[in-house]
């Protein structure tokens, strides 16, 4: 996949943690999972979660597909 900020090409790989991974508008004091319908679970899982995403090392971007 090509960068869409340098059009270099971006790296294949995952985004893992050993809890849930979401996505907010801001930033929780705690973790916690999602609080409102506008937030949103991006990866989840008891044993960690993984998800793929591609990743350029030149801009500092990772893009995920949701």
């Amino acid at each position: 996949m090509k960068c869409p900020y340098c059009n270099q090409e971006m790296e294949n790989g995952f985004v893992q943690s050993a809890r849930d991974i979401f996505w907010g508008g801001k930033k929780h004091k705690l973790f916690f999972n999602p609080s409102n319908d506008n937030e949103f679970i991006i990866a989840d899982g008891w044993n960690g979660c993984v998800i793929s995403a591609y990743c350029c090392r030149d801009c500092e971007k990772i893009i995920i597909n949701l």
